[in-house]
């Protein structure tokens, strides 16, 4: 093979990477969200930090403790609708944790200035609520692994 032709070849693998590994993510779309909904079970955030340092304010400390659920540390699963409605939306460059649940407009308050949207001067931080720790981002690059190798190797060798 001529120097020419593979750098060609390699070129063009270069321009496959970012859709080689968002067509992985997407066949991961359930895992994302469990791996996602496993952290905040632990009541970690995206960062891999405990919300809130795992501490509730004393009226939802009571409110959860009234309705039987746990109050060892921050869960943000009272109902369940937000965790329930969790989804992954794609972009060109990457992927993003959602709800369906209008929770949304809270986590998207969180994302911004790092604080759950609350009518106390004493707001609980929590950081960014959805996405992967570093942890399980790592996790993510070995499953897709396999696969994004396959496609690139496939595009190279052709």
């Amino acid at each position: 093979m001529r120097l020419n032709t593979l750098i060609r070849r390699i070129e063009k693998v270069r321009d496959e990477v970012v859709p080689a590994v968002k067509a992985a993510c997407e066949k991961e779309a359930a895992w994302i969200v469990s791996a996602n909904r496993e952290q905040l079970a632990a009541g970690l955030n995206a960062e891999g930090v405990l919300m809130n340092g795992g501490v509730y304010s004393p009226t939802s400390r009571n409110l959860r403790s009234k309705r039987g659920l746990p109050v060892d540390h921050v869960y943000l699963s009272y109902e369940g609708d937000m965790q329930s409605g969790m989804q992954v939306e794609y972009t060109e460059t990457g992927f993003s944790v959602v709800t369906t649940d209008w929770k949304q407009r809270l986590v998207d308050e969180v994302m911004r200035t790092g604080y759950w949207p609350s009518s106390g001067y004493d707001a609980p931080e929590y950081g960014p609520v959805f996405g992967l720790t570093a942890e399980k981002r790592g996790e993510l690059a070995r499953r897709i692994a396999p696969r994004v190798s396959s496609r690139l190797r496939r595009k190279l060798l052709n």
